[in-house]
């Protein structure tokens, strides 16, 4: 925007409008002083026309917004023409172009003027510039021109600070902020509905729901719950090939997270009292024909040696039978001894515990039967028959 008034209100205000545009940190005044540039351009444009001199005026010039209309320099700072009438007659004038009234926009969108058509004494600091300075040196040949105005296309690369940058980064941020809040409320206004649906069946309501939660994550990021954990493994018990067609079809938990859920359950050898928990809750709910059991042994031999195990923060491999003789080091295990109990009229099977022995000697065997025998007693099961391939 151009001002009007006399010659210090124009200098005063292009000295803090363009201080912080021009690279050198000075600000703009008013006089173009190359006569020379000027002539070249004028003969330019005169050579242009039509030599017959009717149609003067009437060729149309090419100008580009990214170099000097005068000495076609793309390096320095550009300055576009004043768009006021008494300005750009003015500017006109200095650089001797006779521009036909038809070809005037064309000339003020597209000329443009380099910073090396200017005077040095014409550029000045805005702390030093408190009112209008006259040079010392006598120009040659000029006229007061109002300042022009910087280069659109320079203005907007010259605002591109880091500021602007950042409010650009920030508005991107909110824009995906508010369009993940949209998800958030639609989805809490289908789960409302759902659950108002489902009221009286609150198992296929948390189904229903872990399922779209889990769909929307990658396989790496889902995290499941101890009940979804427990319902994954209560269906793989019952059968694993139709645990795997399942798992076609929606999400559950992999096989590898089952045997380590499973795992915390009975990892250290012995009889475990998180399984005769279990296994009493299931005993107090059946009949007298289905508590009774069998006690099945099994054993089997393995390769001697020991190993450290991380998460019990102990070394594995010695025996876990308790001997008579309490002076001895305890040896290497050389077999597993497993311990299960099985129904008779009912199809059930529950682990109780597990050992590391040595030697399957008939006074340690005995010992580890009666207290097998004792906590399925504590369970109110009755122990019909043993079985083992011991001979």
């Amino acid at each position: 925007m151009w001002m009007h008034g006399n010659l210090e209100s124009h200098v005063q205000y292009w000295t803090k409008k363009t201080t912080r545009n021009y690279k050198s940190g000075f600000a703009l005044t008013i006089l173009l002083t190359l006569e020379k540039d000027c002539d070249l351009v004028a003969g330019k444009w005169t050579s242009d026309m039509d030599m017959n001199g009717e149609n003067v005026g009437q060729q149309k010039m090419k100008f580009r917004k990214t170099e000097c209309s005068v000495c076609y320099n793309r390096a320095s700072k550009l300055f576009c023409i004043p768009s006021k009438d008494d300005m750009y007659k003015k500017w006109f004038s200095v650089l001797k172009w006779d521009v036909p009234p038809e070809q005037l926009k064309y000339v003020l969108n597209n000329a443009r003027v380099c910073d090396r058509h200017f005077s040095e004494w014409c550029f000045t600091t805005a702390s030093q510039c408190t009112s209008v300075e006259v040079s010392d040196t006598e120009p040659c040949s000029t006229t007061e021109l109002c300042s022009p105005t910087p280069s659109r296309d320079t203005i907007g690369h010259l605002q591109v600070t880091p500021k602007t940058r950042k409010i650009k980064t920030l508005r991107s941020s909110v824009s995906k902020l508010k369009k993940k809040l949209y998800e958030k409320r639609s989805s809490s206004r289908f789960l409302g509905q759902l659950k108002a649906k489902l009221a009286d069946k609150p198992h296929l309501y948390n189904f229903v729901t872990s399922q779209l939660k889990m769909q929307c994550k990658d396989i790496k990021g889902r995290r499941w719950t101890a009940k979804e954990k427990s319902f994954a493994l209560q269906i793989y018990l019952h059968s694993p090939s139709a645990y795997k067609l399942l798992r076609k079809f929606f999400v559950f938990p992999s096989k590898a997270t089952l045997y380590r859920y499973t795992y915390n359950i009975a990892r250290s050898p012995g009889f475990c009292k998180n399984l005769v928990k279990c296994l009493k809750s299931q005993s107090s709910r059946m009949s007298e024909s289905d508590r009774l059991c069998v006690l099945s042994i099994d054993e089997m031999s393995i390769k001697p040696g020991l190993t450290y195990a991380t998460d019990l923060d102990c070394v594995d491999g010695f025996s876990t039978v308790k001997k008579r003789d309490f002076k001895e080091d305890p040896p290497f295990a050389t077999h597993a001894l497993v311990f299960m109990a099985r129904g008779i009229v009912k199809n059930w099977k529950q682990i109780l515990g597990y050992h590391f022995t040595s030697s399957s000697e008939v006074y340690s065997l005995q010992e580890l039967i009666h207290e097998a025998i004792d906590i399925l007693q504590s369970c109110e099961l009755e122990v019909v028959s043993i079985v083992c391939d011991q001979g």
